[in-house]
């Protein structure tokens, strides 16, 4: 069973806490560029036993799903929010622990690091703010009131875990200022945020 989500995920390193312009279409050239290094270096994990066929399969699909939702929008899923979310937050920890060695050793620059880590991190917080309509487990054919039911579900979830912490709800939702969306990028067209989940109750 997929795990779901970690409410309390740091969203930001502080190395990205900083102006990140995805609009210019940088977000979508580094979905790209990871995906095309999973399809050239996974297959020789394969080879080598380090990699079942089963976790290759899991480290691209999804992938290959969120690269298709930035390109072209919504479309019916095949694979879960959850699925796809936790993806990214596996490679931006990665990334958040590899980056400062490889600018230390000389590999990559700050600017590149910055840009590299901060595009994942602004596709992460895509799919926690507004990316519940992008997940198979949320979706039901043809019964809208069932799909809101759902996504109020996961609302609660999250609101109950920062409750548990001693936090407001509006810690959960507050979108970073220091991003730049493409346009239409916005609450105003997702489902679930509060505001719009309560409208359709």
């Amino acid at each position: 069973m997929t795990r779901a989500p970690d409410p309390g995920f740091p969203r930001y390193s502080p190395a990205s806490r900083k102006l990140v312009d995805t609009s210019n279409g940088s977000l979508l050239d580094e979905l790209r560029a990871e995906l095309a290094r999973r399809r050239s270096f996974y297959p020789s994990l394969v080879r080598k036993g380090d990699m079942t066929e089963a976790e290759m399969h899991a480290g691209t699909a999804p992938l290959v799903e969120i690269v298709a939702e930035f390109e072209h929008g919504h479309r019916a899923p095949r694979h879960s929010w959850a699925d796809k979310l936790n993806l990214l937050r596996r490679e931006i920890m990665i990334r958040r622990n590899s980056l400062p060695r490889r600018i230390a050793a000389g590999d990559i620059t700050q600017e590149d690091a910055d840009r590299r880590l901060g595009a994942l991190e602004a596709a992460q917080e895509y799919y926690w703010l507004y990316g519940m309509q992008h997940g198979s487990e949320f979706l039901v054919p043809g019964d809208l009131p069932a799909t809101y039911g759902n996504f109020r579900s996961e609302r609660d979830r999250r609101e109950a875990w920062a409750r548990a912490q001693g936090f407001g709800p509006s810690v959960l939702y507050a979108e970073g200022a220091d991003i730049i969306y493409p346009a239409g990028w916005t609450a105003d067209h997702w489902p679930d945020t509060p505001a719009a989940s309560a409208a359709a109750a």
